[in-house]
């Protein structure tokens, strides 16, 4: 939102510097972004009056001209063609330095001294290119310093406004925020159109059929205009804006609109059909020709403004290409109007097409401020287009909206603001942000809140307001206060803090994504698109489902990362998922990771090995140690995002709870990922529920251990874990640990086989085992693999 100091002081009386406002609205909660000086000349650019021309003696393409200051002459040579004698226009004297940096001397030209130069727009900085002299008002007075005569000279202030402060979108609710903050005296606009001169009787008619949609709608009729450029003063204020102009009727419209806040559109009678406004849905695909000149497509969501014959607008969003104004335009229809913000943003965001109006309309303007800027710009336009009013303005749907009732406790003030503020300096506050509060007693006010003031509904809304008016710097800082509490019994499950921590000390670091995604990114991670849970009303393409995994927004993370030349990533994200159960929508909460690149970091003392399958199940079995899980298992195969022939799927008491493994190469390739990726994805609202629910604490061990070897020959399809498995599935006495330690393929045990090397601890907690007692149970632990497994004992 842009807006100038002069046009804020026609509202409210201040007198701070442009600095001190800026500061003083940036610590209100409206950041002002930038401060500029705009329209400042040297007092030596002057008005003055073409008295007399001569063509020059010596040069057919110069003009000898006399001008007038009003007390004195001066003779100037000129090379313009555009002027004529009794035109006003620009001197710059001698000595003046222009915006482009040319300094005018007295000179003499072919023989003729010239005491200045006679300027365009260009010269002048007021635009890029100009054909001739700027031509200025014949009522401007005479000798005055150009910038003073045209009101120009100005700073533009630049503010962002929040979403929730709609009412800020305007000059008029930023001069209402300066009043409140400053206590300065609030110059409320008090429109004042000239009356009308013939009635809308037969002339107009309005049919509101979607009340819903439009609580408000209000026209009336101008006619005899004459469509031709705006003021100049109101080209600068419009530019200063950010809003080009167009011509004096457009033009209206967005400067009532700036100022109000309400926008505004102004409609070619001649192009309304029987003389009848309908305000109603769209039917179907219907196509519609915008002002842009882009056909666009409506359907029964979209609310629009039209004829018994055709569509003139799409509400509150941008008016329709044949129904707008042209140079051959006489008569005007002027529409203001409160449609719903919800319909306006929905129409707007499905369409791509967000204009002034629809930014404000979707935020929500004040339903109590149509009338006024309906006044307020038919004021404007027979001031600039001439013309004349209906006697009547149409107002249909609800005439009037009552604000908000808000109670503030003092206790709650002190209690959230840790001040006591006295109860005259809070009413006070209360005042000029024109919540017209009652004090119900020393300890309370009911407050009433202004229609504009959308975003103030509850008590917490008020504290914020009386903080921000009274100033934030006024509050101390005081500790908060402290409170004893009877302890609560400790979660048991391990915490997802914890696991944070794991990876962190592991050198990861978490990603953090939108909770939504495109589907063409689950299609790239080789996902199901069955089943997504589609946004009605999407944000964007990028951001059109909730996301069934983590995955995918993770590797767009690794493939930025490897584009920007980061190397050896560690990422993690924790987050809720959003899966279709049955009628259900299940947010469970899961873990990703994804390791790339080398296992360690590039020195001369460190392997150059790459992340592979172990480096995921490593970390698994981390986390399984810090959640105090149960033994997982492992079966071969997993997403689709993983190699099939390097992952695998985690099952816990036969329910699925994760998959890691390689990146499944033509995933790889969707992403342009060409270093070697270990990805995996756990559900930790299964694992949470699963961890064991008491710790077990074991003593030392009194009596020695003792390993065996065991090396069995099998298929190259068995898994390595299915005999760890098994033999944990035996339950013998004395076993404490399973662990592969070698695999040999070679010529020695034949094709399509391995050998498996495992290393088996035994120790019994009550005695020393003797090795008799170790290699019968070793044999015995063999000869029952044999019977469970196609193995050969080596």
């Amino acid at each position: 939102m842009k807006v100038t100091l002069n046009w804020l002081k026609e509202f409210v009386d201040f007198d701070l510097a442009p600095r001190d406002l800026a500061d003083r609205l940036t610590h209100a909660g409206l950041e002002v972004e930038s401060v500029q000086a705009v329209g400042d000349l040297p007092d030596s650019v002057v008005t003055v009056k073409i008295l007399k021309m001569e063509k020059h003696p010596n040069a057919d393409r110069l003009t000898l001209c006399q001008v007038s200051l009003g007390g004195e002459t001066r003779e100037i040579v000129c090379g313009a063609k555009n002027m004529k004698e009794g035109d006003v226009v620009a001197l710059a004297q001698p000595g003046t330095v222009l915006p482009d940096g040319k300094k005018i001397e007295r000179s003499t030209i072919r023989g003729a001294t010239s005491e200045g130069m006679l300027c365009s727009e260009k010269e002048l900085g007021f635009s890029p290119e100009a054909e001739g002299l700027m031509i200025l008002p014949p009522s401007m007075p005479l000798g005055r310093p150009l910038a003073e005569a045209l009101k120009i000279k100005d700073t533009v202030f630049e503010i962002n406004v929040t979403p929730n402060r709609s009412d800020c979108l305007s000059v008029l609710g930023v001069a209402r925020e300066i009043a409140s903050l400053t206590g300065a005296r609030f110059k409320p606009l008090e429109p004042s159109p000239p009356s009308g001169s013939f009635s809308l009787k037969g002339e107009l008619k309005v049919e509101l059929k979607e009340a819903g949609l439009c609580p408000r709608y209000t026209a009336r009729v101008v006619k005899g205009v004459r469509i031709g450029p705006s003021p100049f003063w109101v080209q600068e204020r419009l530019k200063h804006a950010g809003i080009r102009s167009i011509n004096n009727i457009v033009d209206a419209t967005n400067y009532a609109m700036l100022e109000t806040g309400q926008p505004l559109h102004a409609f070619d009678s001649a192009k309304i059909a029987q003389g009848t406004i309908r305000i109603e849905r769209a039917q179907g695909d219907e196509p519609f020709q915008t002002l842009d000149e882009i056909e666009r497509k409506l359907n029964h969501e979209d609310l629009v403004i039209a004829d018994p014959e055709k569509r003139l607008a799409i509400a509150g969003v941008m008016g329709g290409l044949h129904s707008g104004v042209t140079e051959a335009t006489h008569t005007l229809v002027l529409e203001s109007a409160y449609f719903d913000p919800a319909s306006v943003r929905r129409t707007s965001k499905k369409l791509g097409l967000s204009t002034e109006s629809s930014y404000r309309f979707e935020r929500g303007v004040d339903p109590n401020g149509v009338r006024a800027a309906s006044d307020r710009l038919a004021q404007l336009i027979v001031e600039w287009a001439g013309g004349e009013l209906s006697k009547e303005v149409i107002d249909e749907g609800q005439k009037s909206f009552e604000g908000k009732k808000v109670t503030l406790r003092r206790a709650r003030l002190h209690t959230l603001l840790g001040v006591d503020f006295k109860g005259d300096e809070v009413e006070s506050a209360l005042s000029r942000l024109q919540f017209i509060p009652k004090r119900k007693n020393d300890e309370a006010w009911d407050c009433v809140i202004p229609t504009a003031r959308g975003d103030i509904t509850r008590e917490v809304d008020l504290v914020e307001e009386v903080a921000r008016v009274l100033g934030y710097g006024n509050i101390p800082a005081l500790p908060p206060p402290l409170s004893l509490q009877e302890a609560k019994e400790h979660d048991r499950n391990p915490s997802e803090t914890k696991i944070r921590h794991l990876l962190a000390g592991r050198g990861f670091s978490e990603a953090i994504h939108y909770s939504f995604c495109s589907e063409k990114e689950i299609t790239r991670a080789g996902l199901s698109t069955q089943e997504l849970i589609r946004l009605s009303n999407p944000l964007s393409e990028e951001m059109e489902v909730m996301r069934p995994s983590l995955i995918p927004s993770l590797l767009v993370s690794v493939q930025s990362n490897l584009a920007r030349q980061n190397q050896n990533l560690r990422l993690y994200e924790i987050r809720s998922v959003y899966r279709k159960e049955g009628e259900k929508v299940k947010e469970p909460l899961f873990l990703a990771f994804a390791l790339e690149g080398l296992r360690f970091s590039r020195h001369w003392a460190q392997p150059k090995d790459s992340v592979d399958f172990f480096d995921g199940k490593g970390l698994i079995e981390a986390i399984w140690r810090l959640c105090g899980l149960p033994d997982f298992e492992l079966a071969a195969g997993a997403s689709p995002f993983l190699h099939p022939g390097l992952s695998a799927r985690l099952f816990m008491g036969g329910e699925t709870v994760g998959d890691f493994g390689a990146l499944h190469p033509a995933v790889a390739d969707r992403f342009e990922i060409e270093s070697p990726v270990v990805a995996g994805e756990l559900n930790l609202s299964k694992l949470f529920s699963l961890s064991l629910a008491t710790p077990r604490f074991e003593s030392l061990p009194r009596f020695p251990s003792v390993e065996r070897d065991l090396t069995l020959i099998a298929a190259e399809d068995l898994p390595g874990e299915a005999v760890i498995l098994k033999i944990r599935g035996l339950n013998f006495p004395w076993i404490r640990e399973v662990k592969l330690f070698d695999v040999y393929r070679g010529p020695q045990i034949g094709q399509g086989k391995k050998a498996l090397t495992y290393a088996i601890r035994y120790q019994d907690y009550e005695k020393t085992l003797t090795d008799l007692e170790v290699n019968q149970r070793h044999t015995e632990l063999v000869e029952k693999l044999k019977t469970l497994l196609p193995i050969e004992w080596r």
